[in-house]
């Protein structure tokens, strides 16, 4: 009976995990400072250091993964390809043979929340607002030409 609900918790764990990489995947990919594919994807990968940072072997398949997932972000920023990206996660995956789902699961949770709680607090925190003197106010309402140097 035991054996049976760590099987299914087990399930559940990695499912869960399945699941938030189908998100990342489905994700489009946009230049924007809230892409929804780039957040997903930093909260995995703080993940995957959560696991491999206190994994005392170099060579362990949590750190083989929290290297290679690393090194998908190249297709996500630099040159933007979302087949390339689902790609080298899959490859990720493969090549580390990671099998501790319910540790990453935890892991994934635990950075979830914690993005959750960042991103309330953003919009919790007042906004700044610099006071400008009057002359630089006056300044700032100006025009400035749109050619700065004649030639």
């Amino acid at each position: 009976m035991l054996e049976d609900f760590a099987k299914a918790e087990a399930a559940a764990k990695v499912d869960f995990v399945a699941e938030h990489c189908e998100k990342m995947f489905a994700a489009a990919i946009n230049s924007r400072s809230n892409c929804i594919k780039f957040r997903l994807f930093s909260v995995f990968a703080a993940a995957c250091e959560r696991i491999a940072l206190y994994d005392d072997d170099e060579f362990s398949s949590a750190n083989k993964l929290c290297k290679l997932v690393a090194r998908a972000e190249n297709w996500l920023l630099d040159e933007p390809d979302p087949e390339r990206f689902n790609r080298a996660i899959a490859f990720a995956f493969e090549c580390s043979a990671f099998k501790d789902f319910p540790k990453l699961a935890d892991a994934l949770k635990m950075e979830i929340e914690m993005d959750d709680i960042r991103r309330l607090a953003l919009r919790l925190a007042p906004r700044r607002q610099v006071l400008l003197d009057d002359e630089t106010a006056a300044l700032m309402k100006q025009r400035s030409p749109l050619r700065r140097t004649r030639r």
